[in-house]
């Protein structure tokens, strides 16, 4: 029993650290170029997005844009080992002491749902009555994941907010990676 309550104790500051840090910043402005992303699950068409090379907890690459009102993100795993599932926590206001953990994080994209910050003080609340639309498409093997979200289902962020995401895929192998897009 001290092991698992430990084990716990040891994830939820990995997450507290994570959700506090702004390691592996991605600028990803608008995209300005006419091409087009195929969700399904291949990343070649992402070959003209500039993408962070990440060697940590699994992530080989990720990229995010803005684009005819919908939100673009890439991710792709090196080592699926740990993977559990995506959770996308975004920041839309572009202020950083509000929402989940007092952090920013403003929406929640966790498995078939994103849901909207409903807590007080930074604890954990989501609004589940309201599931917003997304899109999302896996590799055969999930380490491929490539997601469209419409800027409506995020509240319509003014154009000169930034956009703030991190990705975790396992609550006991935290890993940040953060985009931060100027829509």
């Amino acid at each position: 029993m001290k092991k698992r309550v430990w084990g716990l104790l040891m994830a939820a500051i990995m997450v507290a650290n994570c959700l506090f840090s702004n390691d592996a910043m991605l600028t990803a402005n608008a995209a300005s170029a006419d091409f087009g992303i195929t969700l399904d699950g291949d990343s070649v068409e992402w070959d003209f997005i500039k993408k962070t090379q990440v060697d940590s907890g699994g992530f080989a690459q990720v990229a995010a844009f803005t684009k005819d009102g919908d939100l673009y993100i890439l991710r792709e795993m090196s080592d699926m080992s740990q993977y559990g599932q995506d959770e996308l926590y975004i920041d839309t206001d572009g202020d950083s002491t509000n929402g989940y953990l007092l952090n920013g994080s403003d929406y929640l994209l966790q498995g078939s749902g994103l849901y909207a910050y409903n807590g007080t003080g930074g604890g954990w609340g989501w609004d589940t009555s309201n599931n917003e639309p997304f899109t999302v498409k896996f590799s055969e093997d999930k380490s491929v994941g490539e997601y469209k979200i419409p800027l409506s289902s995020l509240g319509n962020p003014a154009s000169n907010v930034t956009i703030k995401v991190k990705i975790q895929t396992n609550h006991h192998d935290v890993t940040c990676i953060y985009f931060r897009s100027t829509i």
